[in-house]
């Protein structure tokens, strides 16, 4: 590519070859075209490499990494060799509708310097069924969202969003010691200086995948810890609603594998925190009963607890 495009979009992968096509097509597909896609192989042992190389587009740029580093670590080396103004991301086990990046480049080129993070709406596919989510009031969040995402955690998912490249001057990288949730803590330290912008459309395709680093349990107990203590006095001052719903999340996983002493000291934080949210109650007494009840409750209260997905 003589000229450097107008926006990098960076596909970051490990062992995804049987998904990796459907990807690579939906952003070759795009209506916008001025791009390059850098796709950075996390040390696969797979055929990713033989994907890749089958499409024949000199804007696809393969990076291969020689031992696993992680997504963040991915996306970091991405950022690193992107040429462009503005910065795109896409998982591999999702896809973009052809006009979001259109919609995203056109839209920052009506908004000012202060203006960081522009973020789609999506589609959530469940077995072929299209569900549009999160909920609308959880999802339109614009402006300085910083304290909103301080009290519900995040709302901005990483393959909705466009970001201005040089917001990752002024705010570091993804930090890389976090196994997944690296993008809430992106979004934090980023919202303390940019605005972000909500298109509602919904141009992204979401396909949850049950291997996915980020619903492993190890991970996200992992996670929340890191996250607690690295943005401590942040979430004090802001309001305990996220601080709560982590400990909470800890707690219940814990007990689920068979912590149940260190999950119910979990869910006694989230209590304390968050007195008046029933659901943190209901948890930590039905706790005090056992694993083998707490588990056969588990259901009920997930379902209790559905609404504090976007806390």
């Amino acid at each position: 590519m003589s000229t450097a495009p107008d926006v990098s979009i960076l596909l970051p992968t490990r062992n995804r070859a049987h998904l990796i096509e459907r990807a690579i097509k939906s952003v070759l597909a795009q209506t916008f075209t001025n791009f390059e896609l850098i796709v950075v192989d996390g040390a696969s042992t797979d055929a990713t490499a033989d994907v890749v190389a089958r499409f024949d587009d000199p804007r696809i740029v393969y990076l291969r990494e020689e031992t696993r580093r992680g997504a963040a670590a991915g996306e970091n080396r991405g950022i690193a060799a992107a040429r462009a103004e503005y910065i795109a991301f896409i998982d591999d086990d999702d896809e973009w509708l052809p006009s979001k990046l259109e919609t995203q480049w056109s839209r920052f080129l009506t908004e000012g310097d202060e203006t960081g993070v522009i973020y789609t709406g999506r589609w959530l596919d469940k077995n072929g069924s299209r569900l549009f989510g999160p909920p609308l009031a959880i999802l339109a969040r614009e402006g300085r969202i910083y304290r909103e995402l301080l009290n519900r955690t995040t709302f901005v998912p990483l393959v909705c969003a466009m970001v201005r490249k040089r917001c990752f001057d002024a705010v570091g990288l993804f930090d890389e010691r976090l196994p997944t949730s690296n993008d809430y803590d992106l979004w934090i330290r980023m919202s303390e200086h940019f605005r972000f912008v909500y298109v509602p459309e919904p141009l992204v395709i979401v396909h949850p995948s049950p291997d996915s680093i980020s619903t492993n349990a190890d991970n996200i107990i992992a996670a929340r810890r890191m996250l607690l203590e690295k943005h401590a006095e942040a979430l004090k001052r802001s309001g305990k609603n996220v601080a709560a719903f982590f400990h909470w999340q800890i707690g219940t996983l814990l007990i689920a594998r068979g912590d149940v002493v260190d999950g119910r000291r979990h869910l006694a934080k989230a209590f304390l925190e968050h007195p008046l949210r029933g659901v943190y109650a209901a948890s930590w007494l039905t706790s005090l009963l056992g694993r083998d009840v707490y588990l056969e409750a588990r259901s009920r209260l997930h379902r209790w607890a559905s609404p504090l997905r976007g806390v």
